[in-house]
């Protein structure tokens, strides 16, 4: 769309502003870990605003694998990826999809893959493409 937004989006940044204008300045946070809370709690009523937290995930297959090192605290580092598939394809195990790997914004401290579930299979469809949704544990909670 080179920049331009469709009125789905205008209505979206819409719907946000007004709720965000009714809903009066946030409370000041204090540094640290309560920020985090804080911030996570301010993009998570934004998502409940502008997404439908009722539809079903659209991504086809989780895919769990543990990294061969350990965190400071012991546990094995545990990501998951989220498999979206075009729903149909000109494709064929003889010429295999392109694909990419997409990982969630959020500074490593906020959001889901799952929040962006609906996002990553309409660039499937839309594309023609495989994409790996990549979720990873979040700080404060999981140090690096």
């Amino acid at each position: 769309m080179d920049g331009v937004m469709d009125e789905g989006c205008i209505e979206t940044r819409t719907k946000v502003t007004k709720h965000l204008i009714a809903k009066g300045p946030p409370p000041a946070q204090p540094a640290g870990t309560h920020a985090v809370v804080g911030f996570r709690a301010m993009i998570n009523e934004y998502l409940a605003v502008t997404y439908d937290q009722t539809r079903a995930p659209t991504f086809v297959e989780e895919i769990t694998f543990q990294g061969d090192d350990f965190t400071k605290d012991g546990d094995k580092r545990e990501l998951k990826l989220l498999l979206n598939s075009p729903k149909t394809t000109k494709h064929s195990k003889e010429n295999p999809s392109p694909a990419i790997m997409y990982m969630h914004g959020g500074g490593a401290v906020a959001f889901s893959a799952l929040q962006f579930d609906a996002d990553c299979q309409r660039w499937a469809d839309e594309n023609d493409l495989v994409v790996f949704n990549l979720d990873y544990r979040l700080a404060p909670e999981t140090p690096a």
